[in-house]
């Protein structure tokens, strides 16, 4: 081979060493003009564009976009050009297909920035070869210095710069990664088209998509009816056709539960293949295929969204189960997948099969795969936990035994915590992470979306009603630093995190920017050095708990420095500045909420849930599930918290309890469910495995069996109930509860009633206030697999059955007569005396008493500190108290500014009249409800008295006024709860 001394000359030209940096713009005014060629394609067209509008804002350069070089000036070429060299570097066939692109100096100090262009609208999600104007974003981020953070101005960023000079090249890429794709990829606080010249400007999407999703949905239309024998088998006998959303029709495809399929039968093997061939002979037959249909490079094989939770139940798929948890069903999944991959390799061989690993097929099965199979992995543990280097080794582990079976690998990324909002900064990790495995060339990643959370339910954030309900991204501000570095990482140019974030700081948040550094570098490194964690790192969607999240990662001292630092910068941002709107972005759109839950877990973790039972006077309820008897509406009402954090769950459950005379626990549950149509109900018969179903589960001991004894009464949605007790130290079935239960289901929620005899699960009433513990739990297994969740009333923060979180339930008012429960507030009588010049006035004026639940609430609006409140409680009058000398109020003060008197008058046994009053809160808080119980004959200032000068107490015999009183230390608007009064023998409290 002979090269011309020419060619020889140019090329050594075209080197480094050769080039000196070219000044292309300096104090307002350039040499150069931006040259495109004749009827250039839209993406040439619009890199250019990008080109002209960033030089004009960095350097104040208005650029002439011309069709050919002038004479006299420079250029800088954008995209292929008939002016350029006749050589490999300047070839457009050498770029295009790979997004590769080239920014090269020549000899003459043209610029030329190469790479594929197209016809495609570049202001879209369109997967393809846009390299050319990657080209121009490379160049204007290294010489122009533009960062941009998140869309549209809000979010670009750069310094005005006198001298534009290019030095360094050439520079030369084509990204790592051939699919770089994400959804949604529409960013809700932001337009659409500033969303997709966002993503472009990420380098987003590539090529193709390098993921697969669930491709079996559509099948139900052509064969329920005529291939019933292809779906799967339920325990019941009938098929899993799935169910729609109530109020749909099936061609809105709105599925509330998917269909689901034989994957032993060879006739499903045969359908699926005929689908292809129709698909691509485009045979009007295979036009039901709308979801995930055969493409220009891949078939997908996924199976149905839940297929872990709907099985087929036939004999040859039970068979094919494998007893690993993570591994259930891959033999037989992935027996299906080789089948259609024999097919596809050998009728279409320019094509691949690409299946998802995922749920109960997520680790492989005990063969290879064909060689044309991809095996996209869906990663769980979320990427996102992985801030612990024990969730990231679950990943490698899981790699590892993939990297044996098939020959390529993608990853399914998770960037969505649904409706949690705590900071998941960790830009260093993704950065390393992405670039970790080099045989890993596709990724896509499912960020958080409006629906999945809950419609920003919680949020500050508000959902931008220019989308009309279409699901959008609602974390940027939450994960914009690991999205960022994700990406360029996914194209595989180096990128220096530390100096990026310097960078990132200076230019967002300008004189912001020292506070702002130290906010987002504590949550950096707390996130990113995740120590302990609990969970076991190789379950279905494992995740931090809520003592990792909110004692351990953002402890309240770690908190407090997050927050000093948010509002120091604040103070530091001009009012009105767009450095002001960006610290704002951050607040409103996660970091408050995150504040109020987290202070919200600080604060509930230390709070004592001892509660205390009052017998219930109301007539015992009917047992049909509806919760509908007055016996209800007496009762207060307690709610359900995350099972691992004292935090609401998605899908609240609230529930009331009560007991009477009869010997009987009551228990009304009420569980919200939206997902009711696809509930889990496996189960059929009596004391198989029901909390694997949706269902309820009830934990119950007395304090006098051993410690971590307990009874187990778990129930389906269909009634079906496993029960057991472990009084023996193992699960023993033999025992059958006797309680009678039943369920209503409605359109989005379901509800229990419970009656049970005390004495099965340990407790007698005959006992002087006898203790139990109980927890209810709530197993959601409902819709897709992302909204099933644990739920209790006690957070475990392990198993069910951690018997030690229990708090105690004291069981009183057994033999008491004289009780208030305040089911009413008919006998609560509020008044105001207002001291005045020479008198005291009586007034009703700012006060109110209000029974709700079994609970008064009293509320004041004291006109001045002098003043003072009177609740007037008549519900006690004339109550017998011989032998029983104590009066029990059941409280909650939640000010300590607010100080509470006892009085009261009782006819001794001379029939005499006895006054006495007690401050019985003085200066307390108490959040929660407590206990103070007044001996009569002891403990009143009176009583006192008289006990210290020598005297025997008095003898009350009846109660004939009883009030509280209550007075302000400070501010004049106050509340307190009372839960009950009453006259008793046997005192829970002191």
């Amino acid at each position: 081979m002979k090269l011309s001394v020419s060619k020889i000359v140019w090329t050594l030209l075209l080197l480094p060493e050769f080039l000196a940096a070219a000044v292309i713009a300096e104090k307002g005014s350039s040499d150069y003009d931006i040259v495109i060629k004749p009827e250039a394609p839209k993406v040439t067209v619009f890199a250019a564009g990008e080109l002209t509008n960033y030089m004009k804002k960095v350097a104040g350069v208005e650029m002439k976009t011309l069709n050919a070089k002038a004479a006299g000036r420079k250029a800088i070429y954008v995209g292929s050009h008939s002016e350029l060299p006749k050589t490999e570097e300047f070839d457009l066939a050498k770029y295009t297909g790979k997004e590769r692109f080239r920014i090269a100096e020549l000899p003459g100090g043209d610029i030329v920035i190469m790479g594929a262009d197209n016809n495609f609208n570049p202001v879209s999600r369109k997967n393809a070869d846009f390299g050319l104007l990657f080209g121009v974003y490379d160049f204007l981020e290294k010489f122009l210095g533009v960062r941009w953070y998140a869309p549209g101005e809000f979010g670009e960023c750069f310094e005005k710069m006198d001298t534009v000079d290019i030095s360094g090249l050439p520079v030369d890429e084509t990204p790592a990664y051939y699919a770089r794709g994400y959804w949604p990829w529409k960013w809700n606080e932001f337009s659409e088209t500033d969303s997709l010249v966002f993503n472009r400007r990420m380098r987003a999407f590539g090529t193709r998509d390098g993921c697969s999703n669930h491709s079996m949905m559509d099948f139900y239309f052509p064969y329920h009816e005529t291939k019933p024998e292809i779906f799967a088998l339920r325990p019941d006998g009938k098929r899993e056709f799935g169910a729609f959303h109530p109020g749909t029709k099936p061609s809105q495809r709105r599925w509330a539960k998917y269909p689901h399929y034989c994957f032993s039968n060879p006739e499903l093997v045969k359908v699926y293949c005929d689908a292809i061939d129709a698909y691509y002979a485009k045979d009007p037959k295979a036009n039901f295929w709308r979801d995930c249909h055969p493409n220009d490079y891949v078939v997908h094989v996924t199976p149905d969204d839940c297929f872990n939770l709907s099985k087929c139940y036939c004999e040859k798929c039970i068979a094919a189960l494998s007893k690993n948890p993570r591994a259930a069903q891959s033999n037989l999944v992935y027996s299906f997948v080789a089948k259609i991959a024999e097919h596809v390799k050998k009728k279409y061989p320019d094509k691949k099969v690409i299946c998802s690993a995922y749920e109960d097929y997520y680790w492989p099965p005990d063969f290879k795969l064909p060689d044309n199979v991809i095996l996209a992995i869906c990663v769980d543990p979320y990427f996102f936990f992985f801030g612990s280097k024990v969730y990231q080794d679950s990943f490698d582990k899981t790699l590892k035994m993939w990297s044996e079976k098939v020959s390529e690998i993608t990853v399914w990324q998770y960037f969505m915590p649904y409706r949690d909002t705590f900071p998941y900064y960790m830009p260093n990790i993704a950065n390393e992470w992405f670039r970790r495995y080099p045989h890993i060339k596709g990724c896509f990643i499912e960020l958080n979306d409006t629906a999945l959370a809950g419609r920003l339910a919680g949020r500050e954030m508000k959902v931008n009603p220019a989308y009309k309900g279409e699901k959008t991204t609602v974390d940027l501000g939450q994960n914009h630093l690991t999205f960022i570095a994700s990406m360029k990482a996914m194209w595989g140019a180096p990128y220096d995190v530390k100096a990026e974030l310097e960078r990132y700081y200076k230019l967002f948040y300008g004189p912001a920017a020292e506070p702002m550094k130290k906010y987002f570098d504590t949550a950096i490194y707390q996130w990113e050095n995740v120590k302990n964690v609990s969970g076991n790192p190789n379950a279905m969607f494992a995740k931090f708990s809520g003592k990792e999240l909110y004692e351990d990662i953002y402890s309240a001292e770690i908190l407090d420095i997050m927050e000093n630092s948010i509002k120091e910068a604040e103070k530091l941002a001009p009012a009105n500045s767009i450095y002001a709107e960006r610290i704002a972005w951050i607040r409103t759109s996660y970091f408050n909420d995150f504040c109020k839950i987290a202070r919200a877990y600080q604060k509930e973790a230390k709070l004592s849930k001892d509660t205390i039972l009052l017998r219930s006077k109301a007539k015992a309820p009917v047992i049909d599930g509806k919760l509908d008897d007055a016996f209800w509406a007496g009762l207060p009402e307690y709610k359900f918290s995350l099972h691992n954090a004292p935090m609401p769950p998605p899908f609240m459950t609230t529930f009331k309890m009560g007991f009477k005379d009869d010997g009987k626990l009551y228990i009304g549950l009420n569980a919200g469910d939206p997902h009711i149509a696809s509930a889990r109900l496996l189960c059929k018969e009596r004391d198989t495995n029901v909390y694997g179903d949706d269902s309820i589960e009830f934990f119950f001991r007395s304090d006098t069996m051993p410690e971590k004894k307990y009874y187990n009464i778990t129930i389906n949605l269909d009634g079906v109930i496993l029960d057991y007790h472990n009084l023996k130290g193992k699960m023993d079935r033999t025992y059958n509860t006797d309680a009678d239960i039943k369920i209503f289901k409605g359109t989005d929620f379901y509800s229990l009633e419970m009656a049970i005899d005390l004495k099965e699960i340990g407790v007698d009433l005959n006992t002087g206030n006898p203790v139990m513990r109980m927890n209810i739990c709530r197993n959601k297994r409902s819709g897709v697999p992302q909204m099933h969740g644990s739920s209790c009333w006690i957070p475990v923060y392990s198993s069910f059955n951690n018997m030690s979180v229990l708090p105690s339930i004291r069981l009183i008012g057994m033999n008491d007569k004289a009780i208030d429960d305040f089911a009413t507030r008919r006998n609560a009588h509020p008044s105001m005396q207002i001291k005045e010049k020479t008198k005291e006035r009586n007034s009703k004026e700012g006060c109110s008493a209000t029974a709700s639940n079994g609970e008064l609430t009293v509320k004041y609006k004291f006109p001045r500190k002098g003043a003072y409140g009177n609740l007037l409680l008549t519900g006690l009058d004339n109550a017998d108290m011989r032998g029983k000398h104590f009066i029990e109020i059941r409280f909650k003060n939640p000010s300590p500014a607010l100080t509470h008197m006892a009085v009261y008058s009782y006819i001794d046994s001379t029939g005499k009249t006895r006054s006495d009053w007690i401050r019985f809160s003085q200066g307390e808080k108490h959040d929660v409800f407590s206990v103070r119980a007044i001996d009569v004959t002891r403990d009143g200032t009176g009583a006192k008295k008289r006990i210290n000068q020598g005297q025997k107490p008095f003898e009350p015999v009846k109660l004939v006024y009883f009030a509280i009183y209550s007075h302000p230390s400070r501010d004049l608007e106050h509340e307190f709860t009372l839960d009950y009064v009453r006259i008793t023998d046997s005192p829970a409290g002191k």
